[in-house]
């Protein structure tokens, strides 16, 4: 074996270690990838690629689990029928969230009524080692989920929120309903959700719903301080060149003194004062257009920072999705 390959190989050996023994955060905190599979769709795919399977379940034929493709019986709409693949690297149609396709998934499936179940997840499905779920493994209690928007002038965003308690009444870490949602199902059924336990999700909710807004809240800050020091910065840059012109002529008045003061002949302090006086008038009006300046950009500051304060007004919202009785084999 070439010592190319056998660095190769130690390297893939070593990566399957780290994956294998230390927790997904740490992973993460390494800047490794995740996995060694090449072939391994983001997060973001697989997510669509299930909800595709679940919403057109009825519609496709041929489904190709390795290459995450299927074949769409019957068009609809602007959605074409045919062969459809996550994988940009093939001659089929491509199935993208913001394609016509894509889009009818993820519409379909946020509006779909999602019953109270009772889900069983089966711990061994989850690719890394996640100490936060190995610590609930045996164990069962309820998740809430709820999405959350935030929108503005300028923008908008939607988190899921997701709280979880346990059996036991220990209320489960912030991370763990997402990380609960990639493990597989081993069985589902419907159910029916104890009052109090759902007062108690909700009562969580509220306090990661105002953990959020608070986080918002920082970032909206964040993003005012930087906008701020712009404007600063730009009635700066205007201010720079007026305050030189007085600078310089408050200088040249300075010297025009001491030269008078030096001066023996009354002629030449006569004509000294003479352009004292000049010089003077010079500088009492740049400082005068100064002044002006300084008050119109000041102004002009506070009108665009009460402006961006008003866009920045964020308004939330929240959206109850799912409740779900959850146990970890």
């Amino acid at each position: 074996m070439e010592l190319e390959d056998i660095i190769s190989d130690r390297m893939k050996k070593t990566k399957n270690a780290l994956l294998e023994h230390f927790d997904e955060d740490v992973v993460k905190k390494l800047k490794m990838r995740q996995s060694v599979d090449s072939e391994r769709m983001s997060l973001y795919n697989k997510h669509l690629w299930k909800l595709a399977l679940s919403v057109l379940d009825g519609k496709m034929d041929d489904i190709d689990e390795k290459e995450h493709s299927f074949t769409l019986r019957d068009g609809f709409g602007d959605i074409k029928p045919g062969r459809y693949s996550l994988s940009k690297w093939t001659e089929t149609l491509q199935l993208r969230s913001g394609s016509p396709l894509g889009q009818y998934i993820i519409h379909k499936g946020l509006s779909q009524d999602i019953p109270a179940s009772e889900m069983v997840f089966n711990l061994s499905s989850y690719p890394y080692k996640s100490a936060t779920l190995e610590a609930f493994k045996g164990q069962s209690g309820y998740c809430i989920g709820y999405k959350v928007s935030a929108s503005n002038e300028h923008d908008n965003e939607e988190e899921l929120l997701i709280c979880g308690l346990s059996d036991d009444g220990e209320l489960t870490p912030d991370d763990f309903g997402k990380k609960l949602l990639e493990l597989d199902v081993e069985r589902d059924q419907r159910t029916e959700i104890p009052q109090d336990v759902t007062t108690e999700l909700n009562n969580a909710f509220r306090e990661s719903l105002a953990e959020y807004k608070n986080e918002l809240a920082d970032r909206i800050q964040t993003y005012l301080n930087t906008e701020i020091d712009k404007l600063y910065s730009w009635a700066d840059d205007n201010m720079y060149p007026l305050e030189d012109e007085v600078i310089a002529l408050r200088k040249q008045v300075q010297a025009n003194r001491r030269a008078a003061r030096k001066a023996t002949s009354a002629m030449e302090r006569i004509e000294l004062k003479k352009a004292e006086l000049s010089l003077t008038k010079k500088l009492n009006d740049a400082q005068a257009k100064c002044n002006e300046a300084r008050e119109y950009y000041n102004a002009k500051s506070e009108e665009q920072i009460a402006l961006l304060e008003k866009s920045m007004v964020n308004t939330v919202s929240s959206e109850e999705l799912f409740t779900i009785r959850w146990s970890i084999i």
